[in-house]
């Protein structure tokens, strides 16, 4: 049983992992290929942040009705679709790019598709490493992913810095596409059975279950507390990756291939803190881990603000990776065992509509790059969190440091 502790690497999870693995080597690489072109198309640090911000609007509007449409469909062809329908996107920026006939509308076309790629990734993808892991092994699998998307977000991020500075963009992007490919072939290879629809979905118009799903989360004060996290994370720390190539180059004045080397710098700390957590098991204190890693993601924030030093801000990102780490495998675990077992496709959902806050982000922290420079934006982001970490999650945390109740409201 995926549940056990002997058989918890199970051909399916390893399947989950290798995809998790490909899925992270072109995302994060997506986005710091993506905010670099945009550089070079416009010269503004403001639609740096502007088209990540559009992709982010159309997660928020469509996030959660993602979550319910999750667990009505087979999860397992239809995540490979939408791996496929993101590499046909890349492989669009990629001609244009090739052509010379690359427009800013055409990047802020290819965000309305990415968002409404993303409203169904998250929740099929949890999902069925939930089904494949078991409840008991679901905090191990979650670390174990973040491990495999830390991996891949590293030899992705350098990989593409590489290929931008020696190829162009439109070999660079033809590489994500390929790698979104393959990520889609692996999903073929899963079980059937791990992708069949939640059994309780009955006829209930998707509108209504989304309603009812919004309801539950806004009465119980656990599964709020959650969400409320998440979308103050997205919007000041989880923002700053479509910012990195502003800081690379006009805070650092570095190039890509340097910056390719900062963003897989946050990945190393990660990687060590994703084995860790993979090996630990269930931890009882989910709210006091996660406090201090929201505390640790602030203050890594107003280190990048105040550094002028490459390699400093090298070490910087190596701090802002293992907080990031540790604050998703938290996350993502809370999510999962705070609401029982029907509802958990439509939390999840109603979780990527939260990541929609990202772009967002990225947005009000590109205009203000465009007025008052990015390390006043990190700075003042930086310590929002630390002072919502101590004045908010702190008292908060005992919340989800006791047991988890089981019984559906």
């Amino acid at each position: 049983m995926p549940g056990s502790r002997g058989s918890f690497l199970t051909p399916d999870l390893w399947r989950l992992f290798a995809h998790q693995l490909l899925d992270s080597g072109a995302m994060l690489p997506r986005v710091i290929a993506t905010g670099w072109l945009v550089l070079e198309v416009t010269d503004a640090p403001f639609w740096v942040g502007a088209v990540f911000g559009i992709e982010g609007l159309v997660m928020l509007a469509c996030g959660g009705l993602g979550g319910v449409a999750a667990a009505r469909v087979e999860r397992r062809r239809t995540l490979a679709v939408v791996q496929v329908a993101l590499a046909l996107v890349l492989v669009a920026i990629a001609a244009l790019s090739a052509l010379e006939v690359l427009r800013l509308w055409h990047l802020l076309a290819a965000a309305v598709l990415t968002g409404m790629a993303r409203c169904l990734h998250l929740p099929l993808s949890t999902g069925l490493l939930q089904r494949a892991a078991g409840q008991g092994q679901l905090m191990r699998a979650m670390g174990a992913r973040q491990l495999t998307f830390n991996i891949g977000r590293m030899a992705g991020s350098a990989l593409v810095g590489v290929t931008i500075a020696a190829l162009g963009f439109a070999v660079a992007f033809l590489l994500l596409a390929v790698i979104r490919a393959g990520s889609a072939a692996v999903l073929a290879r899963l079980s059937p059975e791990l992708g069949r629809p939640a059994p309780v979905t009955g006829r209930r118009p998707m509108f209504l279950d989304l309603v009812r799903q919004l309801r539950y989360t806004l009465r119980v004060p656990r599964v709020r507390a959650v969400f409320m996290m998440s979308m103050l994370m997205e919007m000041c720390v989880f923002s700053v990756s479509s910012m990195m190539p502003v800081l690379a180059r006009d805070v650092l004045g570095v190039g890509a291939g340097a910056l390719g080397v900062l963003t897989a710098a946050g990945s190393l700390g990660a990687i060590v803190f994703g084995m860790v957590m993979t090996a630990t098991g269930e931890l009882r204190s989910k709210g006091t881990v996660a406090m201090l890693a929201c505390a640790l993601c602030g203050v890594a924030l107003i280190g990048y603000g105040l550094s002028r030093s490459f390699l400093l801000s090298v070490g910087i990102a190596v701090a802002l990776g293992v907080g990031m780490t540790v604050y998703d495998v938290m996350l993502f675990t809370l999510v999962q065992v705070t609401v029982p077992s029907s509802r958990r496709d439509q939390s999840t959902g109603l979780l990527a509509q939260s990541f929609g806050l990202n772009p967002v982000g990225s947005t009000l922290a590109g205009a203000v790059a465009q007025v008052a420079g990015l390390p006043a934006a990190l700075l003042a982001a930086g310590g929002i969190i630390v002072a919502y970490a101590l004045a908010v999650l702190a008292p908060k945390r005992r919340l989800w440091d006791r047991p988890e109740a089981r019984k559906p409201s």
